[in-house]
């Protein structure tokens, strides 16, 4: 039932079950550029990354 949930990092999630959702992405290691919805919950490094945003967001 929870195979379509994955936790990336820390309180990062990452959610693909027709749509892509990830929630507070951080510490990403690779370019997905997959990201239909992207959550943030707060603005600390480790729940608001730029950096990562910019590996997961579609082009």
């Amino acid at each position: 039932m929870l195979d379509y949930i994955s936790v990336l990092c820390h309180s990062s999630i990452k959610i693909n079950r027709g749509k892509v959702i990830y929630i507070d992405p951080y510490n990403i290691n690779n370019n997905y550029n997959d990201a239909d919805i992207i959550f943030i919950t707060h603005d600390h490094y480790d729940h608001y990354s730029e950096e990562d945003i910019g590996k997961i967001k579609k082009r």
